[in-house]
């Protein structure tokens, strides 16, 4: 599932992505991985294997 983390909002209290993102107007992403879905080697695969392709695809529309 994709979508906004609640609760969190992008406030005064961020500091990463204000700075480097915001600043230089780069686009970003901030990413949270449940820690549950990383307790296997098995889990940890799969999570990697979703990042690649998700980032193939991303670097794809950035870089054409």
């Amino acid at each position: 599932m994709i979508g906004d983390n609640q609760p969190y909002v992008m406030d005064a209290t961020d500091f990463t992505i204000p700075f480097h993102a915001y600043a230089r107007r780069l686009p970003y992403v901030e990413l949270e991985i449940r820690q549950d879905h990383l307790g296997s080697a098995e889990g940890v695969a799969r999570i990697a294997e979703i990042l690649a392709e998700a980032l193939i695809v991303a670097s794809a529309l950035f870089h054409p």
